[in-house]
């Protein structure tokens, strides 16, 4: 038999009680916590021994040595410290000790205060990623793409988590005994990280070019297509909304032609001074090409950026 094991296991703030049951009820078959985490924790088999465990969540901390203290002062050990503030302690089990012997918090003032701690800190992520969603919709409405689709989705499970939370924790039950959230926090977060994935992969995929010509004593150019020369190749890896910008300025009229991979048009500009920025349009996978067609000759200026 192995001496130590893994778990992984997702507790939120707002079912602490749920991790202190679990870890109880490991400590009762005979794994003590090693090291307490976000995603999952570390015991060692130790069967000779029976812990009773508790969760403190006390913000900033001035004076560590003391605040430590005070709990060894009771009869608790530190074990360790989360990254985002949890503190987990133990205490030897006494069957026929008294059980508020095994809490820290046995009133509703200090569990007011714990959960207030962790409320004020939800709210402000909770603000923050609320201000980022509005952004990022407002931004997919007026320039949407697969990629900021795939990003609102990612976050928006993380803020639907963050402010249930805070709504659970503050309800009237300050025991906060929220039996198997696990599962439901745990498919938030893979949405969020399928989703995420999702945003990286189309960003890192999506075309982002721009060509400038410049020329004082440019020569003619057919006006037929199949007989001019093409400018320049767009390689669109996945179908979506992409942004197309131009800047002519032309001595003559010029016609600046996107096609796709069937030469037939996609859009058409002609004129000697216009300028164009982000026309949307829906492209699909394949290999398009910018055509310059139908110039007398002359000066000549064409920039052209597709995103």
């Amino acid at each position: 038999m192995k001496e130590t094991k893994r778990t992984w296991n997702l507790y939120s703030a707002w079912n602490w009680q749920q991790e202190i049951d679990d870890l109880n009820a490991q400590s009762d078959a005979g794994w003590q916590l090693m090291h307490g985490g976000l995603f999952g924790s570390r015991f060692k088999y130790q069967p000779h021994v029976r812990y009773r465990y508790q969760l403190d969540f006390p913000g900033k901390i001035d004076e560590m040595p003391r605040y430590l203290e005070i709990f060894r002062e009771q009869g608790w050990e530190f074990v360790n410290k989360t990254v985002n503030g949890w503190y987990y302690f133990r205490k030897p089990y006494d069957p026929s000790a008294d059980a508020l012997e095994y809490e820290i918090n046995t009133d509703r003032t200090s569990l007011d205060a714990m959960a207030g701690r962790w409320v004020k800190l939800g709210t402000v992520f909770s603000v923050i990623m609320g201000i980022m969603l509005l952004l990022y919709a407002v931004m997919l409405v007026l320039h949407p793409t697969l990629a900021m689709a795939s990003l609102l989705l990612a976050l928006l499970p993380m803020f639907i988590m963050m402010v249930r939370g805070i709504v659970l924790i503050n309800r009237e039950d300050k025991k906060r005994t929220i039996r198997h959230d696990g599962k439901w926090i745990g498919a938030c977060v893979l949405a969020f990280a399928v989703f995420y994935a999702g945003f990286v992969l189309l960003a890192a995929n999506r075309v982002n070019t721009y060509w400038q010509r410049n020329g004082e004593d440019m020569d003619a150019v057919a006006a037929e297509l199949s007989e001019e020369t093409v400018w320049a190749t767009v390689d669109i890896r996945y179908p979506d909304f992409y942004y197309l910008s131009l800047d002519v300025k032309a001595d003559a009229p010029v016609t600046v032609t996107l096609t796709d991979e069937n030469m037939e048009p996609v859009h058409v500009f002609t004129g000697e001074v216009k300028k164009e920025e982000d026309v949307r349009l829906w492209l699909k996978k394949g290999e398009y090409q910018v055509h310059l067609s139908d110039f007398t000759g002359g000066a000549q200026q064409v920039g052209f950026e597709l995103d």
